[in-house]
């Protein structure tokens, strides 16, 4: 499928989004994120733009994670942020599926969003697609925790490092007689 940027715009409207709760340890399984592949190709294959989220709770802090339909690697929600200079708004672009997390300590941003494939090699090699998702999301997780872990330390040092203070040296005034 190939969409222009006020095609893509349009079509946002209908996009067909589905929303998962999910621990950890589901989200890393291969048949978890096959359920959210199979539902973004389905989607695909009917000519609609689709999102599958998980909620991903428990150890931490909650994470977002979507498959998206895009253009460009900016997530649905932000769409309108597509920029002429960024991608035509005329000339149709294949529409590719990214993956997106969305948490405190995945970046400094809280924002990671990479492409998974182009829709063709999506359809084309399914298996593949979940391997790779399986892949990023189980080294995206690992980062958020040891990003966490940083976070904890770095606050356990300001915490323990004390402020050495100095007495103002006291100045002389002239005086005059």
């Amino acid at each position: 499928m190939k969409l222009s940027v006020n095609d893509y715009l349009d079509q946002l409207a209908n996009a067909k989004v589905k929303e998962v709760a999910a621990t950890p340890a589901e989200i890393q399984q291969l048949s978890t994120l096959h359920e959210g592949l199979a539902f973004i190709a389905d989607q695909l294959e009917a000519g609609f733009l689709a999102a599958y989220q998980w909620n991903v709770s428990g150890e931490g802090e909650d994470v977002a994670l979507r498959l998206e339909t895009n253009l460009i690697n900016v997530p649905m929600a932000e769409a309108q942020r597509l920029d002429p200079k960024l991608i035509s708004w005329d000339d149709p672009q294949p529409v590719n599926v990214y993956l997106v997390m969305e948490a405190d300590h995945v970046n400094a941003s809280h924002l990671r969003i990479d492409m998974l494939n182009t829709e063709e090699e999506f359809a084309e090699q399914p298996d593949q697609s979940v391997m790779d998702a399986q892949r990023w999301v189980s080294q995206h997780l690992a980062a958020i925790k040891e990003n966490q872990e940083k976070a904890k330390e770095s606050a356990k040092k300001d915490k323990t490092t004390k402020k050495k203070t100095t007495t103002r040296r006291r100045k002389t005034r002239k005086t005059s007689k």
